[in-house]
């Protein structure tokens, strides 16, 4: 307790002057010629402050106040003639400097065991002999002596209050992410506070643990952190009382684990100075030191075990979308292959399963395969998105237009072109046009949406998908609702629809983890996945799924847009629906939405309004239609994205083929106002419109998306470290008559192009793999694009055909120039398309090579 409270108490000038008024109150309320305030440790007694006599350090046996703290307490020790007493009667202050009287009482504090411990006196002496202290004057001294030990321990204890206040903000100034000096970061910290102790960070096999200079303890012989060696203190203040306790044995420790795996680790501050005393102040530091510690550490073996199961997810995606690549794309070639023999599906003469049953059946298994690896790792990364926090980033509303185009690229990635169902995708986006700024993760919302569109389109044969996008007027929230004609979802099935591997039904594709993917990127996204309403109806049956995200913090708009109606303003301001009969009305219902949401009115009547009318398939049926709308005005009909049998050559009827963005609905909306911007200044010519150009009014309209050609004929490179993912690419150059060359890293592919800008000719598209040796394929595409640069080139295109789909990696694909991003498995149609675009001649050219494949 002396050790405790009086610890650093001299350094304290305001605290000693206090003491020295006190002492001086003290004295002349005694009357005696001395006062003196002091504490007695093991080997001296230390004068504090005192009146009538200098400060001083006397031997402990030397002084009467040794022997005033051996009595009980609340008493007052009194000697009236030292002279006398055989005691003191030698000792220096009574033979040389002449004191004869003295009375002193205990400083005493009460431990928290109850034990009252004396830390000094408050004494008064005199060098002349003075009659015994009367019981007021010895009750007057005690009380001094209690209000200076009160004033005593308010220092200390305001000390440590103090001192936890700087450690805390030593802690939080010193705060260091770097695992690779925490350790040696931790201890500086600590030896600053603790300059003369030992620090250090020990392991523990056996549930004990070593101190310096000291036999190995029992961890359970630790409490609330601190360990003590009392037997030891106590035998020394036995053996070498009156003498400086001092030891090279550690005697205290602050013990607290820092690390539980692979090794149990333990921060330990020991110490060897008997008088420094570790308190509940000192546990909670050393504590908190322990917990950023193991922060660190965690977090450290965290990113170590993050970044290996990356390598591992990233090695294993390769390693099983390569085999898979070479399986489907054989396939596809060999399709073609017999198809061209024309023995694809008569076989070669002989009874037996047709050639294209076997090849469909091993096209099939191999993309069910790749589904369900690629859910599973999606599921994985989004686990691993939930335990690591999503990363915030700031895009504009106006992107939903982006994310669209995105989705929809997703899924016909993910659904081979042959298979997609004839089903139109319209997006109604409800949210305003404004220049809005969000937080919310683009990636994630798209996996979500798509993860949707998909389930969507694995269920429906016939109908629409529709796309609802909107928000309340305080922007909450971000809303999007999913509707389809699919099967319908019985009542029974609602809730195990969201559970992983559960499916509606069994024999349907896919592994059954869409929605479950959804789900988590929503609750992810601080939002919920839910199945609205679900009929298996005969004409009424379909689903509704809504994705709501809470707060996605909308910006303020700063200018408005005008409203889209006014960018249109030839076209009639009112429209009908015109419906065909045993057709399914989701489509033109939602794009009647639309219209009235940009600013038009739907009425009942075809007079003076222009008309959307149903597809159907049955062209008598569709004239039928036709007549009834008014002939002065157009009609409008949206058909499905792969349908074969399309009305053509209709006086005034506007085809428009999905899937149905956004901006795709824009486009048809100009494309209606200038067909009406033409009628009106033919009219005024005094031309009837009925003259029209029958190729100019009827035409089935298609969204022209192709880039600018660069070349008539493409001039490819192959690059690619696997043998099968390259063999399969030089059979598909054979096959479309593409003149190639090969290369099986990034450095033979940039050799490659250099040595075609020399020779010729010259190297104008590039199927370029990113996980290679010696120089990857993002690399290997930079420099490419540097000599472009250099040489004031064309750009060459470059298609990445990888087995990664990390959005890392399709950022850091087109952040160094590449023009396309393929995932493994690529088919061969998607190849076509891509080219296709790049190349119009070629395009041509394909559809002339391609047989009919089933």
């Amino acid at each position: 307790m002396l050790w405790y409270h009086t610890n650093d108490l001299l350094e304290d000038e305001d605290f000693l002057v206090r003491v020295q008024e006190q002492l001086d109150l003290v004295q002349t309320f005694m009357g005696w010629e001395f006062a003196i305030m002091g504490f007695v440790s093991e080997d001296i007694f230390t004068r504090v402050a005192a009146a009538g006599l200098p400060l001083a350090l006397v031997p402990r046996r030397e002084s009467p106040c040794s022997h005033t703290i051996n009595q009980e307490p609340g008493t007052v020790f009194m000697l009236p003639n030292m002279e006398k007493d055989w005691r003191f009667k030698e000792t220096p202050n009574v033979a040389q400097y002449g004191m004869r009287s003295y009375a002193g009482a205990q400083l005493r504090c009460k431990a928290l065991t109850g034990e009252t411990i004396a830390l000094g006196s408050l004494c008064i002496a005199s060098n002349s002999p003075q009659p015994p202290l009367s019981p007021v004057q010895q009750t007057a001294l005690v009380r001094f002596a209690d209000l200076i030990t009160a004033d005593i321990v308010s220092h200390s204890r305001e000390g440590r209050r103090r001192q936890r206040h700087y450690m805390a903000r030593l802690l939080a100034e010193r705060r260091t992410d770097d695992p690779e000096n925490t350790e040696s970061h931790i201890v500086d910290i600590l030896r600053e506070v603790y300059p003369n102790v030992s620090i250090g960070i020990h392991e523990s096999f056996d549930g004990t643990l070593p101190l310096p200079n000291h036999s190995p303890i029992s961890i359970s012989e630790v409490t609330d952190g601190l360990w003590e060696d009392s037997e030891y203190i106590d035998e020394l203040i036995r053996t070498q009382n009156h003498h400086k306790l001092e030891t090279s044995r550690t005697v205290r420790a602050i013990v607290y684990p820092c690390q539980t795996y692979p090794v149990v680790k333990y921060l330990i501050v020991a110490s060897n100075q008997i008088q420094l005393v570790f308190d509940d102040v000192d546990s909670y530091f050393v504590d908190k030191c322990a917990a950023s510690l193991t922060k660190i550490i965690h977090e450290a073996s965290l990113r170590d075990a993050l970044k290996a199961k990356e390598q591992f997810l990233r090695g294993i995606t390769h390693q099983l979308r390569t085999p898979i690549h070479g399986i489907l794309g054989s396939c596809d070639l060999l399709a073609e292959e017999l198809a061209q023999r024309k023995v694809l599906m008569d076989g070669f003469g002989r009874p037996g399963t047709a050639p294209s049953s076997i090849i469909n059946t091993i096209r099939d298994s191999g993309r069910e395969l790749m589904s369900t690896v690629n859910n599973m790792l999606k599921l994985n990364r989004f686990i691993h998105h939930a335990e690591i926090g999503v990363s915030r980033k700031t895009w504009g509303l106006q992107a939903l237009t982006s994310i669209e185009a995105d989705i929809i690229h997703e899924v016909h990635q993910a659904i081979p072109e042959h298979e997609l169902p004839d089903i139109p995708i319209l997006f109604e986006n409800h949210l305003a046009s404004d220049d809005t700024l969000t937080t919310m993760d683009l990636s994630l919302l798209k996996e979500c949406l798509q993860s949707l569109i998909l389930n969507a389109l694995f269920y429906t044969t016939q109908g629409a998908v529709i796309i609802v996008i909107s928000a309340p007027p305080d922007s909450s929230r971000l809303t999007v609702d999913v509707k389809d004609t699919g099967c319908g979802i019985a009542q029974v099935d609602h809730a195990r629809i969201f559970e992983a591997f559960e499916k509606v039904d069994s024999f349907s594709r896919g592994a059954g983890l869409g929605l479950t993917l959804a789900a988590k990127i929503a609750a992810l996204m601080d939002g919920e996945l839910k199945l609205v309403a679900s009929s298996q109806e005969p004409n009424r049956h379909g689903s509704h799924f809504r994705a709501e995200f809470q707060r996605p913090s909308f910006a303020c708009p700063i200018v408005r847009a005008p409203p889209l109606r006014s960018l249109h303003p030839n076209i009639p301001s009112t429209f009908h629906v015109v419906r065909a009969p045993g057709q399914r009305l989701e489509l033109v219902s939602h794009f009647a939405s639309c219209l009235t949401h940009l600013g038009f009115t739907q009425v009942g009547s075809p007079q003076e309004s222009f008309a959307i009318v149903t597809y159907t398939p049955d062209a008598d049926i569709f004239k039928k239609l036709i007549k009834t709308v008014d002939p002065g005005h157009i009609s409008i009909c949206l058909i499905p994205t792969n349908s074969a049998e399309s009305p053509r050559h209709m006086d005034r009827v506007r085809f428009f083929s999905g899937p149905f963005l956004s901006s795709r609905l824009q486009e048809i909306l100009k494309d209606a106002d200038q067909i009406y911007q033409r009628i009106k200044s033919e009219a005024s010519l005094g031309r009837a419109a009925t003259q029209t150009s029958e190729d100019d009014i009827c035409r089935i309209s298609k969204l022209d998306l192709r880039s600018t050609p660069i070349d008539p004929d493409p001039v490819a490179l192959l690059v690619d470290d696997n043998a099968v993912n390259l063999s399969i690419l030089r059979m598909y150059c054979e096959k479309r008559q593409i003149p190639y060359s090969m290369a099986v890293n990034g450095q033979e592919a940039v050799d490659q192009f250099k040595a075609s800008l020399r020779k010729g000719p010259r190297i104008n598209l590039i199927f370029m793999d990113l996980q290679m040796p010696i120089l990857d394929g993002a690399e290997a595409t930079q420099q490419i694009r540097d000599i472009e640069k250099e040489s004031t080139l064309a750009r060459s295109c470059v298609f990445i055909v990888t087995g990664q789909d990390s959005s890392k990696d399709k950022a850091r694909s087109f952040s160094v120039g590449a023009d396309e991003f393929y995932v493994k498995p690529t088919s061969v149609r998607t190849l076509d398309r891509g080219v296709g675009e790049y190349f119009p001649m070629f395009a041509e050219r394909v559809c002339k090579l391609k047989p009919k494949v089933i």
